[in-house]
């Protein structure tokens, strides 16, 4: 686990509210001629509302796992919200049923929606930035 706390905010979390899936995906040292394996990391995290702290966010829910990592693969992540389970969805991979983490968020209450709707997008962030993350973690799921 890295202990460090960022020194400057990232760019979602400046935007004073918001709703995240953080994905990470760190290649081992490969053991000969085996094929690579990752460590795939998936977290859900809220940015507070009325917080001063832009780095401050709650992770929701989080799971880890151990994958195969082909090299020149593709790997995709696909995130679908139940609106009446009231349950954000994170999938590893196109053909995959069975979430790898899954969040317990209602987002009209989670996020002010003043307009009615949100805005999506993605952001980069270095492999060792860490947020600064508040409230109680949710136990990674069982592989």
């Amino acid at each position: 686990a890295h202990a460090a706390t960022p020194t400057a905010p990232c760019a979602w979390t400046a935007l004073g509210e918001g709703l995240a899936v953080e994905v990470a995906l760190r290649v081992l040292p490969s053991a000969g001629a085996l094929e690579p394996l990752a460590e795939l990391s998936v977290a859900v995290l809220l940015r507070l509302p009325g917080s001063d702290d832009a780095a401050l966010v709650q992770r929701l829910a989080s799971a880890t796992r151990s994958i195969s990592a082909p090299r020149g693969a593709v790997h995709s992540v696909r995130v679908v919200y139940d609106a009446e389970q009231r349950e954000l969805q994170v999938f590893y991979g196109d053909s995959q049923t069975a979430a790898i983490c899954t969040a317990s968020v209602d987002i009209g209450e989670a996020l002010s929606l003043d307009l009615g709707c949100a805005f999506i997008g993605l952001c980069l962030l270095p492999l060792d930035y860490r947020h600064h993350v508040v409230g109680a973690e949710a136990p990674p799921l069982a592989e």
